[in-house]
């Protein structure tokens, strides 16, 4: 019964290579796949993939998830912890086949190795506390979409390697000021950016598509928006107040209307704006 320690040890014997479930162990603070088991006794070659989810939920008093060795989950990766502060060490985790959900406060979060994603990515905060970090240093492709709302997050930079986002860019009510979409050429659903603290938003040098909207209510600071290389984008929301419109109308802002938004042509889109 875990709920008896403190410290929780996840230890994996070397062949085993199916999936961990915990839930609402109250007294579990850490849990770690040892390093040790990489290089396996017994005659096998140690952990290093799952064949199933890891699944840690309701985890009131969890700080810590250590994943090495493992490289690979070919399943859904869940954490949820209301402590005070979750940190996970990915390690060598190159490749999660299925969800990545993070729930947890004051959260120091590195993607590490990670580098694709094969279903969606969801970052979460529980209270209205900051996520004090969210690295993305390998990360090549999420497949499903990418989720950080509601989490107090002020920067996020999204890698040169990054290329792709099959669904959904969720970024709203945080405290953004600053983003960079790293080498991301493609977004398959929409971009959502309101409620946030920009004074600008370049969408990089890279980005061509978005599929969905490109959302940018509610963002009472917004100065100047750089559109770069985009070429696509089915449907743009910017509302504001016709005041506060006309007052942008000679402001860099006006790079919205440039005709190489082939999709969103100059009229209508101004329309959109004064409705």
């Amino acid at each position: 019964n875990s709920a008896q320690y403190e410290t929780f040890t996840v230890e994996l014997h070397p062949n085993f290579q199916h999936g961990l479930g915990l839930r609402g162990c109250e007294s579990v603070e850490t849990i770690v796949f040892p390093a040790a088991l990489a290089g396996g006794g017994g005659g096998g070659g140690g952990v290093t993939q799952l064949q199933g989810h890891v699944l840690l939920r309701d985890m009131p008093h969890l700080s810590q998830v250590r994943f090495s060795p493992l490289t690979a989950i070919n399943g859904t990766v869940e954490v949820s912890s209301t402590g005070t502060t979750l940190t996970l060490s990915f390690g060598q985790l190159t490749w999660i086949s299925g969800d990545l959900r993070v729930r947890g406060e004051d959260m120091g979060l590195s993607f590490a190795s990670i580098t694709h994603v094969g279903g969606s990515v969801v970052v979460r905060d529980t209270t209205s506390s900051t996520v004090a970090s969210l690295s993305l240093p390998s990360l090549v492709r999420v497949q499903g979409s990418f989720t950080a709302s509601s989490s107090r997050l002020a920067s996020i930079a999204f890698p040169p390697s990054m290329q792709h986002i099959g669904g959904s860019l969720v970024l709203s009510n945080n405290v953004l000021h600053s983003i960079n979409f790293g080498g991301l050429t493609s977004i398959g659903g929409d971009v959502d950016l309101r409620e946030n603290s920009f004074l600008t938003v370049s969408l990089g040098s890279s980005l061509q598509a978005i599929s969905g909207a490109l959302l940018l209510d509610e963002l009472r600071r917004l100065e100047d928006l750089h559109v770069a290389l985009l070429v696509h984008v089915r449907h743009l929301q910017l509302r504001l107040e016709v005041a506060e419109l006309l007052a942008l109308l000679d402001h860099p802002l006006h790079v919205l209307l440039v005709p190489h938004l082939l999709d969103v042509p100059p009229r209508e889109l101004l329309r959109e704006r004064l409705v």
